[in-house]
C-alpha cells in the first residue's frame, strides 16, 4: 500500500490511538486476548476511516487549488488548456463523489460492526464481571 506524504501523519495518529487503547486491556490470560482482539477490529475501522477521509480532504484541496489557478489565469488560457482543465475537474469531481460514497458506506458499516462488537462483548460470559452494575 502506497501512502501519500500528507496522509502519513493522520495514519500515524490513528495507530498511536490504537496502541494506547490496546494498552488499556487487562493483561490476564484469555481476557487480555479477547479485549485486544476486539480492539484491533476497532482500530482497523478507525484507520480505514482516517484513510478515506484523508484522501477525500486531499482531493478536495487539490480541486480547490486547481479552480483558484484556473480563475486567476483564465484570460490567458487557450481553448485546449480550458478543455484540459474541464476534463481534470470532471475527473476530480468523480473521484470526490466516489470517496464521499465510500466514506458514507464505511461509516454505516462501522456503526453496525461496533454494535455487533458491543453485543458480543456484553454477551460473552468471560466478561460478565466487567459488565455487571456496581
Amino acid at each position: 500500500m502506497r501512502l501519500r506524504s500528507n496522509f502519513q501523519p493522520a495514519l500515524h495518529t490513528a495507530w498511536s490511538w490504537c496502541d494506547r487503547m490496546a494498552c488499556v486491556c487487562v493483561p490476564t490470560s484469555n481476557l487480555h486476548f479477547i479485549l485486544r482482539g476486539h480492539g484491533v477490529i476497532g482500530c482497523r475501522l478507525v484507520c480505514a476511516h482516517v484513510s478515506l477521509q484523508s484522501r477525500l480532504d486531499e482531493d478536495t484541496a487539490s480541486l480547490a487549488k486547481r479552480q483558484a489557478a484556473f480563475n486567476r489565469d483564465r484570460d490567458q488560457m487557450s481553448n485546449e488548456e480550458e478543455e484540459e482543465y474541464q476534463k481534470a475537474v470532471e475527473e476530480s469531481m468523480f473521484r470526490i463523489h466516489i470517496l464521499e460514497k465510500r466514506l458514507k458506506r464505511h461509516e454505516e458499516q462501522a456503526l453496525h460492526k461496533y454494535y455487533e462488537l458491543d453485543h458480543k462483548l456484553r454477551a460473552d460470559p468471560r466478561l460478565a464481571q466487567l459488565t455487571k452494575p456496581l
